[in-house]
């Protein structure tokens, strides 16, 4: 998967685009720039000065295999201090080259594998073959976007603040990407947040319901929700009407799901399918809306 790195560059999308052009002879290592000392896959060093790029003041300018201009600058923070940076990413992209490209494989290990001529220079160019390898990586993801090998992301963690993996693919949170977040009452791809069957509000946030009313998720075949200004019934309760108010995040459930209820109906807990949120002790998360809005977030709480 790949793991964003602050300093992107030119650098890696010279190489996505020339690793992905059919029948391309471009040597790989000629995108890293032509002021490093580094060896090509065919051998010999690369061009530019054989001594290797010198220490960057304002910035160091490189030469792509395109023929544009671009600079490094001293303040990247995988740069400074003369630390040598992670090649993970670099593993990641040769891992889904090894899938999706397997000619190319060796024209590769040879400047990107572990015993890789990229790092063998100075942190500045190290920095670059990693800013090629992200740029290579995420050109191949959009290319083959059901690849695994190829996957930006494998969860939440692993993209930016602020967006959330989704397929893959790290991007904001949005309507119609089956999550359904605090401000939504459904949210499936097909429908994003068009058409919630049903569904008026949202049980665990109170979405869609106003002043002082609070969201009532309704147990039945095709399970309904409705805004109510009921008095909650504390959890546990007998609840004899299965519309009967339990309270926000709670539902009047079948006695046969609520442990010790003395009715025929009990509140119990809800759950969030789409969250590690864990049930009371005994309890797991068992699904029984799937035929509703509900069905692809909200679960109840019953014996194990």
């Amino acid at each position: 998967m790949i793991r964003r790195i602050a300093a992107g560059g030119q650098f890696g999308w010279t190489l996505s685009l020339s690793l992905l052009s059919c029948g391309s002879d471009i040597d790989p290592l000629d995108t890293v720039g032509a002021g490093t000392n580094m060896s090509g896959p065919g051998g010999g060093p690369g061009g530019g000065d054989p001594s290797g790029p010198g220490e960057p003041t304002g910035g160091t300018t490189e030469a792509s295999a395109t023929g544009v201009a671009t600079t490094t600058t001293s303040g990247d923070p995988t740069t400074s201090g003369g630390a040598e940076p992670g090649r993970e990413i670099c593993d990641e992209y040769l891992a889904c080259l090894t899938v999706t490209m397997p000619e190319m494989v060796p024209s590769a290990q040879m400047g990107f594998g572990p015993m890789g001529t990229c790092w063998e220079g100075t942190p500045e160019s190290i920095q670059q073959c990693i800013n090629a390898c992200e740029g290579a990586l995420e050109a191949l993801h959009m290319t083959y976007p059901t690849e695994p090998a190829c996957s930006e992301c494998e969860e939440t963690a692993d993209c930016p603040d602020g967006e959330r993996c989704t397929a893959g693919s790290c991007n904001p949170p949005t309507c119609g990407d089956g999550i359904v977040d605090d401000g939504e009452i459904c949210d499936y791809p097909e429908n994003g947040c068009a058409d919630c069957m049903g569904a008026t509000c949202n049980p665990f946030t109170n979405q869609g319901c106003r002043g002082e009313d609070s969201c009532q998720l309704v147990f039945s075949d095709a399970a309904f929700t409705v805004c109510t200004t009921s008095e909650p019934l504390p959890e546990g309760a007998p609840c004899p009407m299965l519309q009967d108010y339990c309270g926000l995040g709670n539902i009047c459930a079948p006695a046969e799901f609520v442990p010790g209820c003395a009715g025929t109906g009990c509140c119990a807990p809800l759950c969030q399918l789409q969250t590690s949120d864990a049930c009371p002790d005994g309890l797991v998360c068992g699904e029984f809306f799937a035929e509703s809005a509900l069905g692809n977030y909200a679960g109840v709480c019953v014996p194990g």
